[in-house]
């Protein structure tokens, strides 16, 4: 197992230095007091296919909350209140299948979230992925899943059929009607 080492990075709140191990999501600005998130920099846990194996299974799933928390919370803060119970709801979904299948959460939250936000408007969310801080590889592939999944479930992406499925059933929740078509298991389980 690999052990985690430390990173360095600049508070955007008093300019203060940072440190946030590779196994960790944030940390507490020693000068402000502030949270610090990761999010710029991707780490080793994000890309790397032997990730879990290496950092152990607590710290890679403590690693994966942290991340999921934050991207919640950045999308919920740029959402307007109207609409802000239909995003949580959207978003929880969207958590549930994406665990369950082994889905990108960062690629996965936003583009649910983008597909009601920007329907058939890919730029504005790209503008606002890349000031969110997303690299251009995970922007591409939101913005693919929000012009329209039938592309990227050609290509049988699991992103977007989590992101499909997470619209079909939040959809049934809000509307009560009888959600079909379900690309993966655990929609058509949720659904019941």
């Amino acid at each position: 197992m690999r052990e985690p080492k430390p990173e360095f990075f600049t508070c955007p709140f008093c300019k203060e230095e940072v440190e946030i191990w590779s196994d960790e999501f944030s940390a507490t600005c020693p000068g402000c007091g502030k949270v610090v998130v990761r999010d710029r920099v991707m780490s080793c846990l994000e890309w790397c296919d032997m990730a879990r194996e290496c950092v152990g299974d607590g710290a890679y799933e403590s690693f994966n909350a942290h991340r999921s928390a934050s991207i919640k919370e950045r999308i919920l803060a740029g959402t307007s209140d109207s609409k802000k119970v239909e995003v949580e709801r959207l978003l929880h979904i969207t958590e549930q299948l994406s665990y369950a299948e082994n889905a990108n959460l960062h690629v996965t939250l936003p583009a649910a979230v983008f597909s009601i936000l920007f329907e058939n408007r890919p730029g504005l969310a790209r503008k606002q992925l890349l000031t969110l801080g997303y690299q251009l590889e995970d922007a591409d592939e939101v913005c693919a899943i929000v012009e329209g999944h039938d592309s990227m479930l050609s290509k049988g992406s699991v992103n977007s059929a989590v992101v499909h499925d997470a619209l079909l059933l939040a959809l049934r929740m809000g509307n009560g009607t009888a959600a079909t078509g379900f690309l993966t298991e655990t929609a058509a389980k949720l659904r019941d």
